[in-house]
């Protein structure tokens, strides 16, 4: 595969989604890889990769036990919450509402049992019409679900996590995903439960939008390869990843940048035959950057603090996301943004 030449930094990012199509890396390189694993919430699905390709046995034995003790606890807990889940959506069914399935519930609810402890997650997130969204809520209160503090989430003692509901696109991402997502996606059964599930490309759409735009890694330089793993899957099934139509709807630069972006990462660490049109060069720049971020040290931390400078610049020229408090608002607001660690599975 021809790329432009990346240092060290990329090695171990390499050698993780290398083993995630099936090729386990060198024995001496198992302590990166799985520390690279590890911050990014892939272990389970490189356990599940590599059982898949009848490889698993090349790993070392302890590597092996490791893998094996993280992807059965999260199995389990993938069990629950797909009970949770399937729970939720039988009280929202019995209102006459098929809710539509956001990033991981789709896994949650459509993988067989072989694959259902590949994917670690933190939330449920589902989407229903604004005009579903009250009785919606109250279906869940029926079922002992609250509002919990300042998150958009809803739960209840003993549920294994959050579930959020949305019944529109939040302001930032709003015009990439205005369209009906109900007509490009398809009804699924699941013990006697209904719910829809967008298609591949809406769903790659949703992914793209939400961690560069939304999330705000078009400028802050990050990477959730949790979430470029989703991508790639995508692309390899059966349905596949329409680019043209995902260029289409990312029309404009933020959008066009964001996607050559990730486009050129899928390319360069899991091989994925993106489009060559959408790995330009300023794209491979910013991949280039987005891998020394995470990689640490000196250059990883002084590049977060440079995204974090383009991050906080744009949320404060974006008249929806800042509002003027006062200098000391803007002083904890800034320090906030400058020393924002990453969050969940971002490197």
């Amino acid at each position: 595969m021809r790329f432009m030449p990346i240092v060290q930094p990329s090695f171990s990012l390499q050698l993780l989604t290398a083993g995630l199509r099936g090729h386990p890396p060198p024995e001496a390189q198992w302590p990166s890889v799985l520390k690279v694993a590890s911050r990014s919430w892939l272990s389970p699905a490189l356990y599940v990769a590599l059982a898949r390709s009848s490889r698993l046995d090349e790993a070392p034995a302890d590597v092996r036990d490791y893998l094996d003790f993280l992807h059965e606890r999260n199995r389990e807990r993938n069990r629950r919450l797909r009970e949770q889940l399937v729970e939720a959506v039988g009280a929202l069914n019995a209102q006459g509402i098929e809710l539509i399935l956001l990033k991981g519930a789709v896994h949650l609810f459509c993988a067989p049992a072989e694959i259902l402890g590949a994917r670690m997650m933190s939330d449920l997130d589902l989407s229903v019409e604004p005009e579903e969204m009250v009785q919606a809520r109250s279906a869940l209160e029926r079922l002992g679900y609250r509002d919990v503090g300042d998150t958009r989430g809803m739960g209840r003692s003993g549920a294994v996590a959050l579930i959020e509901m949305r019944d529109r696109p939040s302001k930032r991402v709003r015009r990439y995903l205005l369209r009906d997502l109900r007509a490009a996606s398809y009804s699924v059964e699941q013990v006697g439960t209904v719910a829809r599930v967008p298609n591949s490309t809406c769903r790659a759409i949703h992914l793209i939008v939400h961690d560069m735009i939304k999330e705000g890694d078009y400028w802050r330089w990050r990477m959730d390869l949790r979430h470029l793993h989703d991508l790639a899957e995508l692309a390899s099934a059966a349905e596949g990843i329409d680019w043209h139509q995902i260029a289409a709807t990312l029309s404009d630069r933020i959008g066009r940048g964001a996607l050559e972006i990730q486009a050129t990462a899928l390319h360069h660490l899991f091989d994925v035959p993106t489009p060559p049109e959408l790995r330009g060069g300023m794209a491979r720049l910013v991949h280039v950057g987005r891998v020394f971020s995470g990689a640490g040290g000196v250059i990883g931390a002084s590049v977060r603090v440079a995204g974090n400078i383009r991050w906080g610049f744009q949320k404060l020229t974006t008249a929806h996301a800042y509002q003027w408090q006062g200098g000391r608002d803007f002083i904890q607001r800034a320090c906030r943004v400058l020393l924002e660690p990453p969050k969940g599975s971002r490197l």
